[in-house]
């Protein structure tokens, strides 16, 4: 049997911390934003055919602006209210991810603020383009941040993910700063550099780990 670290036991250890049956979920993936300023060809909710962009299909009234990419995100007030809910129905986590790019939503800032406050542990994943010093300072106060990389040079990440190569040392100037945000607060979060390995970049995998280090990831 293949070592994981990930543990098959984990609802035994909530039915023994909080009795059985599980009073409510634990942990909520929250997608306040459907729309994204990339288009990487890998994309689950992008790829034709496949089950998760049952809404994102091509030429459909739910996708209308754009190919596979909706112009669409729940109401901020909506979102807020949602980030109470959860919390009445003891949700302790909260992981702002995709869908789309969370921090494409105009109001992004807010709900990530909102759900600090509430007490939640928060994580995020985002392609870390759109990110403003506030936005970082943020989240260097979270459980733990992902950035979508997935190259280790600017020619690979534009073909990947369809945008500029330049964007590729903008992000990565993001991610070192946020590990110095987090080093200096000693706040424990968790950084890391995701790497979504494909025909198109597999040859990249070890100097895409050595620059996510480097970086501080």
């Amino acid at each position: 049997m293949t070592e994981s670290p990930y543990s098959s036991d984990k609802m035994i250890w909530w039915a023994a911390r909080d009795g059985w049956p599980p009073k409510g979920p634990r942990q909520v993936h929250f997608i306040i934003c459907d729309l994204c300023n990339q288009d990487c060809h890998f994309c689950a909710y992008r790829l034709s055919g496949y089950s998760s962009n049952e809404l994102f299909t091509k030429g459909s009234d739910l996708s209308a602006y754009g190919h596979d990419n909706p112009k669409r995100w729940i109401p901020t007030v909506r979102a807020l209210a949602l980030l109470d809910e959860f919390k009445a129905a003891g949700v302790e986590g909260v992981q702002f991810t995709g869908g789309g790019e969370p921090t494409v939503h105009p109001d992004h800032e807010v709900s990530f603020r909102k759900a600090v406050e509430r007490g939640f542990k928060c994580a995020r994943v985002s392609n870390g383009l759109r990110w403003t010093m506030s936005l970082m300072e943020l989240a260097a106060g979270l459980s733990w941040v992902r950035v979508s990389v997935d190259a280790a040079t600017p020619g690979t990440y534009a073909a990947i993910r369809n945008t500029k190569p330049e964007n590729f040392h903008k992000v990565l100037k993001h991610l070192a700063y946020l590990s110095i945000l987090i080093d200096n607060g000693k706040t424990g979060c968790v950084l890391g550099m995701g790497f979504v390995v494909t025909d198109r970049n597999w040859q990249e995998v070890y100097d895409g780990v050595r620059i996510a280090r480097q970086h501080g990831a």
